[in-house]
């Protein structure tokens, strides 16, 4: 383990990092500041109406498939607990039709 100790006698390390470091600092070659956003390409004409008129229907149809998937599957199950509760109570389908009514 390294610990920072007395300097050496006769060393020159440390002016010369300390010489160099401010020689780098002070250089009007290195920019210290940042630099403005850059602006994004433009999107081409053609790409533009690939995209609203081809992708946008195609898309939003896999998406609505998808939602309307999504709450078919949730209504199943939502219809499977009614009837797995009905099954545990005395009324039987009696509760299992008030609850698959909601």
């Amino acid at each position: 383990m390294s610990s920072a100790g007395p300097d050496i006698a006769g060393s020159t390390a440390e002016a010369g990092t300390l010489q160099a470091w401010e020689a780098v600092r002070n250089s009007a070659d290195i920019q210290f500041a940042p630099l403005p956003p850059v602006k994004p390409p433009e999107t081409p004409g053609w790409l533009s109406v690939l995209g609203e008129e081809r992708l946008a229907p195609l898309l939003e149809f896999m998406l609505n498939a998808a939602a309307l998937s999504t709450l078919r599957d949730t209504l199943e199950e939502q219809q499977r607990v009614c009837l797995i509760a009905a099954a545990g109570n005395d009324s039987g389908r009696a509760s299992a039709a008030r609850c698959c009514r909601s």
